[in-house]
């Protein structure tokens, strides 16, 4: 990827079909709350985290992303 403002679109774009498949298998009752997209790798462990939290690593190519789900009942 050419630049770092790509590679956080891609993250953007992974965290917004994972919401979307979401939505269609739990219904339009889901509140899906915005994606917060960062180059800081750090602010997953600063994150206040709810009871089911999911931390996804994937790799492309030469780069490394996470993606940091949290389920709130």
């Amino acid at each position: 990827m050419q630049n770092e403002a790509t590679r956080l679109d891609l993250v953007g774009e992974v965290a917004s079909t994972i919401a979307a498949n979401a939505r269609e298998h739990f219904g339009q009752r889901l509140q899906i709350g915005p994606p917060l997209i960062t180059g800081d790798t750090s602010i997953a462990s600063g994150l206040s985290q709810p009871p089911l939290t999911y931390l996804l690593p994937y790799h492309w190519r030469s780069h490394s992303a996470l993606l940091l789900i949290c389920l709130n009942s």
